[in-house]
């Protein structure tokens, strides 16, 4: 059960933080793909 939320509970606000950090072309690539980075690696223990 812990799988399935984990893997639930990401992808929601993921896409609320892309539609958010899209928003403003300011913002790099890198820069986004890091922050993605590392809110996964914080959500999801490895």
């Amino acid at each position: 059960m812990n799988e399935a939320m984990a893997t639930d509970s990401p992808r929601r606000p993921s896409r609320c933080t892309g539609g958010v950090v899209v928003r403003p072309q300011a913002v790099t690539e890198q820069s986004y793909m890091e922050s993605v980075v590392t809110f996964l690696q914080d959500v999801v223990p490895q």
